[in-house]
């Protein structure tokens, strides 16, 4: 895979503009759950996304780049509750519909905060995921909020809570990623799968 210097592609509010010369990794979880710290972080970058104090802010689909092989999207957080029912319904329907394209998707990456049990807009996604078939990693964001311990606890308590879920499922779910894009922890073993999926293309 050829490494290149990472960047922003656009952001897309019509799904009829959803570039289709490349794949995609999936970004997707709830508001202010970390996922652009953590695209800042992959890429080694400070502001290559731009984080918010004000979650739910994010209405688009945005797109990255770090290599020549495929695209990050990064879909808007969902879960957050001061935003108007019209502005939840657009939102939703721009994530359902990127699911529903035939956008080539390797990889969705599911972000949870590890400090606290999946929440149902969490074990919703998971479920729809399970449905698909697409493969997907969980990744438990702040764990630099938490002792060690603490941290490792949940991962392994809240990653239970998934797989029973999941039971019976053809759910495509891999190892889960304990992260901090403070400490940079889980960053290289991210970029790992997320190579893995692009070199097997």
């Amino acid at each position: 895979m050829k490494k290149k210097e990472p960047v922003f592609i656009t952001s897309v509010f019509d799904l009829k503009k959803l570039p289709s010369d490349l794949p995609f990794v999936v970004f997707a979880g709830r508001s202010n759950v970390g996922k652009s710290s953590a695209i800042n972080a992959l890429a080694g970058r400070k502001n290559l996304a731009h984080t918010s104090s004000k979650p739910g802010k994010t209405a688009s689909i945005n797109l990255y780049q770090t290599d020549d092989s495929f695209y990050i999207a990064d879909l808007p957080g969902f879960g957050y509750a001061k935003v108007s029912k019209e502005q939840k319904k657009s939102w939703g329907s721009l994530i359902d519909g990127f699911f529903e394209s035939h956008a080539d998707i390797l990889l969705v990456v599911h972000f949870i905060d590890v400090r606290h049990e999946p929440q149902p807009t969490d074990l919703m996604l998971t479920e729809y995921l399970a449905a698909t078939e697409l493969p997907f990693c969980t990744v438990f964001t702040k764990a630099d909020k938490l002792s060690p311990a603490a941290a490792d606890n949940n991962l392994v308590e809240n990653t239970k809570i998934l797989r029973k879920m999941l039971k019976g499922t053809n759910a495509n779910m891999l190892s889960p990623v304990l992260f901090s894009a403070e400490k940079k922890q889980g960053v290289d073993m991210l970029n790992s799968i997320i190579d893995q999926f692009a070199n097997n293309r």
